[in-house]
């Protein structure tokens, strides 16, 4: 353990130490009340985590399956007219060389069209 660890170690004990507020409401009784640092998680939770997720690999299944799952449905018209219902536009846009990031502008409106004619709508 180096020692910038040790100071991190150090500091989250504290903060943990000094999260739990005891405060005297009017009508007499102690109550504890939590200070909220930030986000949902409290700073050595959050080392916690970091720590158990370092260095972690994900095998091609998986990989596979955080794709499809983030995956959305899109109908692309080709400059032919010819209309195409994707799954996977990252991966229909590599498969025509086609630019993907220019193909969700034009589906979000800031462009018309893309390389003489491609657009793009996603489908609800």
């Amino acid at each position: 353990m180096n020692a910038i660890e040790k100071i991190t170690e150090e500091i989250l004990q504290r903060i943990q130490r000094i999260s739990v507020i005891t405060s005297m409401p009017a009508k007499g009784k102690k109550t504890k009340r939590v200070v909220k640092l930030s986000g949902r998680h409290s700073l050595l939770s959050r080392k916690k985590i970091a720590k158990t997720l370092t260095g972690r690999k994900l095998d091609e299944i998986h990989k596979k399956a955080i794709s499809q799952a983030m995956s959305q449905q899109w109908q692309v018209t080709s400059p032919a007219m010819k209309t195409h219902v994707v799954f996977n536009l990252k991966a229909f846009c590599w498969e025509k060389g086609l630019n993907y990031s220019a193909m969700v502008n034009v589906a979000g409106g800031r462009l018309k069209h893309h390389k003489g004619g491609w657009t793009c709508k996603r489908i609800e």
